[in-house]
């Protein structure tokens, strides 16, 4: 499933956000989850610890959780939340499905 997110993800809009994950995360057995990014403004810390939280949810329902296609800026604020290192971030929706469960390597 692709959840596609707009606009900036904080503490206004988490609510909505966490809803969706949630019903998304609970509607599978085995839930695999791309989060597409692409057009996504700005990710607060509060949106980064749901994301952190969605990820642990569907691994711990043998899933996964991917994140696709951030811009420059949020995926500095998914870098530094050590995002890189627990979640893989792809370039797109397409590869994010065919993707390994291992993170993609940091960017410089």
């Amino acid at each position: 499933m692709i959840i596609a997110v707009h606009g900036d993800v904080d503490l206004n809009t988490e609510p909505q956000l966490s809803a969706c994950l949630t019903r998304s995360l609970t509607t599978d057995e085995c839930p695999r989850l791309i989060v597409d990014l692409s057009h996504t403004t700005f990710v607060s810390a509060t949106g980064l610890a749901l994301l952190a939280q969605a990820h642990n949810t569907a691994r711990a329902h043998d899933g996964w959780l991917r994140i696709t296609a951030p811009s420059d800026l949020v995926r500095r604020s998914l870098i530094r939340g050590g995002f890189q290192d627990k979640i893989p971030i792809a370039a797109t929706p397409e590869a994010a499905c065919h993707g390994s469960e291992r993170p993609d390597p940091p960017t410089r």
